[in-house]
């Protein structure tokens, strides 16, 4: 019975604990932004992914034949553009901001991915969006603007619900870590060749607070990835529209981590942001992918 209760939970604890990993990985970006460039942090970070995970290449070149040429091409610009993105515009814009807009993304994930929703569903869905930017616009802590900041966001918003549906696709032949390890070869292979063709800066000759941020990223952001394909894998509706969570697991960290204090309104709204991803994940209807 136990292990019954464990094999119910798994997939939403999986999901969670991507959800805060990912709400402090864009303070620890922007912190390593300060001391590097775009492209060495990329590179320095999906190389120490890449080794982390080079015992499971054997297994998913095995495999690479069961996935048509077209989604591969498609994987591999999804992730290049991704990551190129996202780490950029997170440098270039607020943390709040970015993640104001990139709440969008749940939903484009589920138009995407043909789920079937009710005006109930409809409703739910506005009302987290309103409650997200109330919770994320009252921190005035970080007031960065950018225009090509907030276009590279949209980029990355825009390559993240590709990428979310492309994991559906290699759900197929790939298990979860296989699909976090060619998420991050990808990475690292295409994001060496923009930081060669930007000049190969030297990454020996950093400060000892960018190798370990650069570490540290490079260590969690593989275990969100396995997390999240795990979550899409059995629990999808959670998976997409627990993403709601992020920002708030985002300001809590900054809480702990950096001594900023919520206030009374943004804790009641993260009471209201859980209650609303359960009427939307409960409304809302299967896809086919289902």
């Amino acid at each position: 019975m136990l292990l019954r209760y464990i094999f119910i939970i798994l997939p939403f604890a999986a999901l969670l604990l991507s959800m805060i990993i990912w709400g402090g990985v864009p303070t620890m970006i922007k912190l390593a932004l300060t001391q590097m460039d775009v492209s060495s942090f990329i590179v320095l970070r999906f190389i120490i992914s890449s080794i982390l995970l080079l015992p499971v290449l054997g297994s998913i070149t095995r495999k690479i034949k069961l996935i048509s040429l077209p989604t591969w091409l498609a994987f591999a610009v999804t992730v290049a553009v991704m990551f190129y993105s996202q780490t950029w515009a997170i440098g270039a814009v607020s943390v709040s901001w970015y993640v104001v807009l990139f709440s969008i993304t749940p939903a484009l994930i589920a138009v995407f991915l043909r789920y079937k929703m009710s005006w109930k569903t409809i409703l739910c869905v506005g009302l987290l969006g309103v409650s997200l930017f109330l919770f994320i616009s009252t921190d005035r802590s970080d007031a960065q603007w950018s225009w090509l900041g907030l276009g590279a966001v949209f980029i990355g918003m825009l390559s993240w619900v590709i990428y979310s549906v492309l994991i559906k696709k290699l759900h197929v032949a790939f298990n979860d870590v296989q699909i976090t390890a060619l998420t991050c070869y990808i990475a690292a292979i295409v994001n060496i060749g923009i930081w060669v063709m930007q000049g190969a800066h030297s990454l020996l000759n950093l400060s000892f607070n960018a190798y370990k941020l650069s570490a540290l990223t490079g260590i969690l952001l593989p275990l969100a990835f396995f997390c999240y394909s795990f979550a899409m894998r059995r629990v999808p509706r959670f998976a997409i529209f627990g993403q709601y969570f992020e920002p708030v697991f985002g300001l809590v960290i900054a809480v702990i981590v950096l001594g900023r204090s919520l206030s009374i309104l943004q804790y009641g709204l993260s009471g209201l942001i859980l209650l609303e991803v359960a009427l939307v994940t409960k409304t809302i209807s299967n896809s086919p992918h289902e």
